[in-house]
């Protein structure tokens, strides 16, 4: 199963901090997706998986990441 540690900057920007400088050849679409995973409904990326912040009650909102079928199966067969 694919996992996903999420960055300091990225778990601040999380709950409500500034997004963090992007940069490089893959920047914009970076921050399409930081900003796709601020909706309710989070991102899903073709063969990557889905992204999001999902809240819970009492504590700091938490970043989510389900691997898609295709990349937990290339991780399984390396």
């Amino acid at each position: 199963m694919a996992m996903f540690r999420a960055s300091p900057e990225l778990r601040e920007y999380a709950i409500g901090g500034p997004p963090s400088s992007v940069s490089g050849p893959h920047a914009e679409v970076v921050s399409v997706i930081l900003e796709a995973m601020q909706s309710e409904q989070g991102v899903d990326v073709p063969l990557l998986g889905r992204l999001a912040v999902v809240p819970v009650a009492g504590k700091k909102p938490k970043l989510i990441f389900h691997g898609a079928q295709e990349l937990n199966d290339v991780l399984a067969a390396s």
